[in-house]
């Protein structure tokens, strides 16, 4: 479900965040001011892995998305990778966005998996 709309403060290249929760699950969107199509996926979190909340979270983050003729970016980049409770690495989290409906674009030049979600007729 969708938490709030509001201007984004932080970053004068992007408009709003959309903040989104389902249970323990988190994450935000950025919509940027210049192509306004085209959206940013970040702080995706969940205190309950395993439970499927994050992967319904990403699902009605893509169908705002596909409603709102966004296409959303999403970097598949894993911030504990050092942790040994379970935390995927970045190839397994991008399997685990493919898996949600996201469709693999490139690995950037930091060798991070770069997906697409959202309105495949937008910009990315």
């Amino acid at each position: 479900m969708i938490v709030k709309t509001e201007p984004h403060e932080e970053c004068p290249d992007q408009t709003w965040c959309v903040y989104f929760e389902n249970g323990g699950a988190s994450a935000n969107i950025a919509i940027l001011q210049d192509v306004p199509e085209l959206a940013y996926l970040y702080n995706v979190f969940s205190t309950n892995r395993r439970s499927g909340e994050a992967s319904e979270l990403i699902r009605e983050i893509d169908e705002y998305c596909i409603k709102n003729k966004l296409s959303l970016i999403v970097e598949a980049v894993v911030f504990d990778e050092g942790r040994s409770d379970g935390i995927p690495d970045n190839e397994k989290l991008k399997s685990w966005y493919e898996k949600n409906g996201a469709q693999f674009i490139e690995y950037n030049d930091e060798g991070h998996p770069m997906l697409l979600l959202g309105d495949p007729e937008g910009p990315a």
